[in-house]
C-alpha cells in the first residue's frame, strides 16, 4: 500500500477555524454551527447556533503515552545513524494539530493561490539536545521539567518554532480522489499516523537526549502546573505566544510530554559501512583446536601403544573452505567400545542407542552413525554439548513438553485401569462363557448377550440382532421373561420335574415341531354343497406359503368334493374365510393335535432364513475381552497428529509421547561458547567478511546428544516416553522460523552426517563481522547470479535472486548466513560449469525502514538550509522537508570473489 503525506490534517469542529494570530485571537477559538431550515418544500432558512469554544494549547495538562508508534532512533540506542534525523509517530494522523488554535495559511510565496493552505503551526514539537553543562531533566508533577541554564546557549541549540510548522506531517494511504482523505481517516483510522522530526544535523559519538514540548506559551504555563490567568502574558499576538524566542532569558524551564536517550556512533552510513568488509586474511588459526585425550577419564584406559601424548583436533560447526578432518584414533575408538559394552558397569553414555535400538558395536566391525558418533572422541564431546544444553535448561524444556501433552497423563490413567478391567474379563469370559458357547446349541450365550446384540456385528453392516431377526429364532425366545420361564431351578421345571409321563408313552427329547402344519388321515365326503363365498376384502398381495406357489388373486371360491389334493399348502387362511376342519378317525391325542393344527395355522409366518452354523461361536469371539475393550478405550481417546506433537500407542500401552519444540539449538551452543560456532572465532578480523563450510557430523553429534539426554530427562519427570522421540530436529534459525534441519532420529541409517536436510545441497556459510552488523542488523544479504557485460561481470536481474537458507546474529557485530552454493559457483572461476561467473553479494538496507535524514549534498538555489544551530530549514510546508529528507534504502553489489580465497591446490 503506498502512502501519501498531507502538510496538516484536521477533523471535526476544529478544521472550521480560520482565526490568524493577533489581538482578537483567542486560546479557545470561538466557533458557531449554521443549520439550514426547509418547511414543507419552502425556502430554507438559516439558523446559526450560540458561540461555543473547543480546546486549545493551554488544555492539555500531559501526554498519554499509548500515543506512541514508534520513536527513532531507539530508546537508549549506543549506536545510532549520524546521518539522520530524529523522529517520533503518533497513532493519530490529526494528533500534532488537534489543539492549535490557529487555521491554516498558504504560502507567502504564492500569493496568487491563497486557497492552496498547507502551513499549519501543530501545538507540539520534538528538539534534540546534545547533553551538556546547563540541561536538567527531573521527574516533576503532572510532567517532566527541562530545566535550561548557563551555560546553555538556548539560540544554538533550539529551533525557530516560526519553522515548527514544517517539522509535523501526517501519513495516510494513498486515496483515488483528494476528497477522499477525510473520510478514508475517519473509516480506517489505523491506517493512518502523524509524525514529529527534529531537523537537527547530529555529531558522532555523542549523547543526546529528544524531548516533545510544547510550542505554544500556554501550553507550557499549563504543562508545568501553572494558572493561565495568573502568570504571564499569554496574548496571541506579537510572538508573545510562543514557548520561546530568540528574547527568551535563562534559566528558562520546559515541560516534557515524552522523553529518551541515545548515542550516536561512529560516522558513515550503510554505503561506507559495507565498503569497509574485507576478505578474511588468515583461517590457519580458524576451524580447529587441540584436544589433550591423554588421559580420557571415565575408566577408559589410557593408550600404552604410544607413550606420546594423545593430541586431537577438536572442531566445531564451521570449518574453512578446504580445510579436511583428521582421522579417527583407533586406539582410543577401541578402548572406548571396550567401556561401553561392559556388563553390569556403570559406563559412559551411549548417545543415541535408544533412538538406534542397538548397542553400540565394536570398533572392528563396519561402522553406522551410532559408532561413529560414541566411538570418536571429538563427537562425543559434541554429543556432550547437547547434553550440557538440556541440563542448563532441563525447567524450560520440560514446561514446553507438559504444554504439548495436554491429557496424555490422564488418557494413560484409563488405560491402566482398561487394561486391569481386560484382564479380569479375560478369566471371566474364558470360564463363564465358554461353557454357554458350547452348549444347548449356543442358546445360552445368545440369551446372556442378548442386550449387546444390536451392537456386536455379525458381518457388515449387519449385527447379530439383525439377523436373528430374519432367522428362524424368534427374539421373544431370548427375551429375559422367557429365560426366567426356562431357568433350570425355575417354578415350571420344577413342576414338570413333579409329572410322570402314561407308561404307554416315550417321552422325546426334542420337541415336535409344525412348521406346515401335519396330515393325520384320509378326508371323508359327506356330499357336495355348491355356495359361492363372497370375502369382505382380500389382501392385494396374498402371502406366499414356504412351498413359493404363488396364489391368484380371487374375490369367489368354488368348494368340489372328490378333487385331487394339491400340493399347494395354505400355510395363513384369511380371518373372513370360513374355517374347514379335516375329518379324520378318531385318536385319543386327537384334541391336542387339533390345538397344535389351529395354533400352527394361526401363528404362521413368512419364510425364515436358518441360522449359520457355529454362530454362537462367532459371537463368543466377537465377546471377547481382548478386542472389546481396546476398541472401546480407541474410540473414547483422540491422538493428535501435529508437526509438533506426536503419541504413539498401541493397544492398551501408554501413550508414548515425542513432542517437538521448534528451537534453534545453535543459540544454546553459542551460550555455552562461541569458540564451539567456530574454534578461533576471536581471531577474524574486524570489518572481514570470511566463507566456511558446515561440519554436518559435528552438528549432528551436537544433535544427538540433546536428544539422547532429553529423552532421560522426560523418562526422569515420568513423562510417558520411550526415549526414541527426536524433540530437537532444529539447528540454524531461518530469520523468524525455525525448520527442521535433520529426519527423526529413529529412522537414521548410514555414517554420521549424513541425515541433514541439507545433506543433498553444496552449502556455504558466511560469517560477517564489522560495523555494520552493528548498526544494521535488519540489513538484507543475498546472491544475484552474474552475467558478463561488456567482458565484466555484472549482475543478471533476469535470474531469481537467491535468499539465505539461514541467518543468525552470533554477536552485536556478527552474523551468519547460509547459502545453497558451495565455493566454487560462488567464485566463478571456471571450477564450476554450470555457473561459469559466479554471484554477486547484495547487500541492502531493509526497504520498509522509514528513514529521515539530511540531504547529503545541498543543491545550488535549493530551498533546503542550515541555520547556525544545525537545523535544517525549508522554504516550504512539511512535506517538502519530509521528502527531501527521506533517505531512501541502497543497495549494492560486490562479487563473491572478492572475498573468497583462491581454491587449494589438487
Amino acid at each position: 500500500m503506498t502512502q501519501k503525506l498531507l502538510s496538516f490534517l484536521r477533523d471535526g469542529l476544529a478544521a472550521t477555524t480560520d482565526q490568524q494570530p493577533g489581538a482578537a485571537a483567542q486560546l479557545r477559538p470561538a466557533l458557531s454551527i449554521t443549520t439550514a431550515l426547509t418547511s414543507n418544500g419552502m425556502a430554507t432558512r438559516q439558523v446559526q447556533s450560540p458561540p461555543f469554544h473547543v480546546l486549545g494549547p493551554g488544555d492539555v495538562i500531559s501526554l498519554n503515552p499509548e500515543r506512541i508508534i514508534v520513536r527513532s532512533p531507539t530508546p537508549d540506542s549506543l549506536l545510532a545513524a549520524e546521518n539522520e534525523f530524529a523522529w517520533i509517530d503518533f497513532d493519530r494522523a490529526d494528533f500534532p494539530w488537534l489543539f492549535t488554535p490557529f487555521g491554516p495559511v498558504g504560502p507567502s510565496d504564492e500569493p496568487a493561490n491563497p486557497d492552496k493552505k498547507t502551513r499549519l503551526t501543530p501545538w507540539l514539537c520534538l528538539i534534540v539536545l546534545a547533553e551538556q553543562d546547563g540541561i536538567s531533566l527531573e521527574p516533576a508533577i503532572p510532567n517532566w521539567q527541562l530545566t535550561l541554564s548557563e551555560p546553555f546557549n538556548l539560540t544554538a541549540n533550539l529551533p525557530d518554532l516560526k519553522q515548527s510548522h514544517t517539522w509535523a506531517h501526517a501519513q495516510v494511504p494513498t486515496p483515488s480522489r483528494e476528497e477522499e482523505i477525510e473520510s478514508n481517516f475517519r473509516r480506517d483510522p489505523q491506517s493512518t499516523r502523524s509524525r514529529l522530526i527534529c531537523p537537527r544535523k547530529l555529531r558522532e559519538r555523542t549523547r543526546y537526549l529528544a524531548c516533545v514540548v510544547p510550542v505554544f506559551k500556554a501550553g507550557v504555563l499549563t504543562g508545568l502546573g501553572k494558572s493561565l490567568n495568573k502568570d504571564g502574558d499569554i496574548s496571541l499576538s506579537d510572538d508573545k505566544y510562543w514557548a520561546w524566542t530568540e528574547k527568551t532569558s535563562l534559566p528558562f524551564i520546559l515541560p516534557v510530554y515524552v522523553h529518551w536517550r541515545f548515542t550516536t556512533g561512529e560516522a558513515g552510513g550503510f554505503e561506507d559501512l559495507v565498503r569497509r568488509l574485507k576478505s578474511q586474511t588468515d583461517v590457519s588459526e580458524l576451524g580447529r583446536r587441540p584436544l589433550d585425550a591423554s588421559r580420557p577419564g571415565d575408566g577408559i584406559p589410557e593408550p600404552t601403544s604410544d607413550p606420546k601424548p594423545v593430541i586431537l583436533q577438536q572442531d566445531g560447526c564451521l570449518v574453512p573452505d578446504g580445510q579436511k578432518l583428521d582421522k579417527v584414533n583407533e586406539g582410543l575408538s577401541e578402548a572406548i567400545a571396550a567401556k561401553l559394552n561392559q556388563p553390569g558397569v556403570l559406563c559412559p553414555p551411549s548417545y543415541g542407542r535408544w533412538h538406534a535400538a542397538s548397542p553400540v558395536g565394536s570398533a572392528a566391525r563396519p561402522r553406522n552413525w551410532l559408532e561413529d558418533l560414541n566411538l570418536n572422541a571429538t563427537r562425543r564431546v559434541a554429543a556432550a554439548l547437547g547434553t550440557a544444553v538440556v541440563q542448563r535448561h532441563q525447567e524450560e524444556f520440560m514446561a514446553a513438553a507438559w504444554d504439548q501433552a495436554g491429557e496424555i497423563l490422564r488418557a494413560n490413567q484409563e488405560l491402566r485401569l482398561s487394561e486391569l478391567a481386560r484382564a479380569a474379563s479375560v478369566s471371566l469370559h474364558t470360564h463363564r462363557l465358554h461353557p454357554l458357547a458350547t452348549g444347548s446349541g449356543g442358546l445360552a450365550l445368545l440369551a446372556f448377550a442378548a442386550p449387546a446384540l444390536s451392537r456386536i456385528t455379525f458381518e457388515p453392516p449387519k449385527t447379530f440382532r439383525g439377523l436373528l431377526k430374519d432367522s428362524c429364532l424368534s427374539l421373544l425366545a431370548l427375551s429375559g421373561a422367557f429365560q426366567k420361564l426356562l431357568r433350570p431351578n425355575g417354578p415350571i421345571q420344577r413342576k414338570i420335574a413333579r409329572r410322570r409321563v402314561k407308561d404307554q408313552l416315550i417321552p422325546r427329547d426334542e420337541m415336535i415341531q409344525l412348521s406346515e402344519g401335519m396330515q393325520l388321515g384320509p378326508i371323508f365326503s359327506i356330499g357336495e354343497i355348491y355356495r359361492i363365498l363372497a370375502a369382505d376384502g382380500l389382501p392385494d398381495q396374498p402371502p406366499h406359503p414356504p412351498s413359493g406357489a404363488r396364489i391368484a388373486q380371487a374375490s369367489r371360491l368354488m368348494l368340489r368334493p372328490r378333487l385331487p389334493l394339491s400340493n399347494t399348502r395354505v400355510t395363513r387362511v384369511p380371518d373372513r374365510l370360513p374355517q374347514l376342519r379335516p375329518l379324520h378317525s378318531r385318536d385319543p391325542l386327537d384334541t391336542l393335535l387339533n390345538d397344535l393344527l389351529d395354533l400352527d395355522r394361526r401363528n404362521a409366518r413368512l419364510p425364515c432364513i436358518p441360522l449359520p452354523d457355529a454362530l454362537a461361536q462367532k459371537l463368543f469371539v466377537a465377546l471377547d475381552p481382548k478386542v472389546t475393550i481396546p476398541n472401546r478405550v480407541r474410540r473414547r481417546l483422540s491422538i493428535p497428529k501435529t508437526e509438533s506433537f506426536n503419541a504413539v500407542s498401541k493397544g492398551l500401552e501408554p501413550i508414548m509421547v515425542a513432542p517437538r519444540l521448534p528451537i534453534a539449538t545453535s543459540k544454546f551452543l553459542l551460550q555455552i561458547g562461541q569458540d564451539w560456532l567456530l574454534p578461533g572465532i576471536g581471531h577474524l578480523d574486524p570489518e572481514s567478511l570470511s566463507f566456511f563450510n558446515p561440519n554436518r557430523s559435528f552438528i549432528e553429534a551436537f544433535l544427538v546428544g540433546i536428544n539422547h539426554e532429553m529423552g532421560r530427562e522426560l523418562l526422569w519427570r515420568g513423562f510417558p516416553t520411550d526415549q526414541r522421540g527426536t524433540v530437537f530436529d532444529s539447528f540454524w534459525q531461518v530469520d523468524d522460523r525455525i525448520i527442521p534441519a535433520m529426519h527423526p532420529m529413529h529412522q537414521w541409517k548410514g555414517a554420521l552426517g549424513s541425515h541433514l536436510a541439507s545433506q543433498r545441497i553444496d552449502l556455504t556459510v558466511v560469517l560477517m563481522r564489522g560495523e555494520i552488523v552493528r548498526r544494521f542488523p535488519a540489513a538484507t544479504v543475498f546472491l544475484q547470479e552474474a552475467k558478463l557485460s561488456g567482458g565484466l561481470p555484472s549482475p543478471d536481474p533476469d535470474v531469481a535472486a537467491i535468499m539465505p537458507s539461514f541467518s543468525q546474529l552470533i554477536d552485536q557485530d556478527m552474523r551468519l548466513l547460509g547459502f545453497p552454493r558451495n565455493a566454487a559457483a560462488l567464485r566463478g572461476d571456471g571450477h564450476d560449469p554450470v555457473h561459469p561467473h559466479g554471484y554477486f553479494l547484495a547487500f541492502q538496507e531493509e526497504p520498509k525502514a522509514l528513514r529521515f535524514g539530511p540531504p547529503p549534498n545541498l543543491p545550488l538555489n535549493s530551498l533546503l538550509s542550515y541555520a547556525a544551530n544545525s537545523y535544517l530549514q525549508v522554504q516550504g510546508d512539511s512535506v517538502a522537508l519530509a521528502t527531501a529528507s527521506h533517505l531512501r534504502p541502497v543497495r549494492l553489489y560486490f562479487h563473491a570473489s572478492k572475498f573468497l580465497a583462491s581454491p587449494p591446490p589438487p
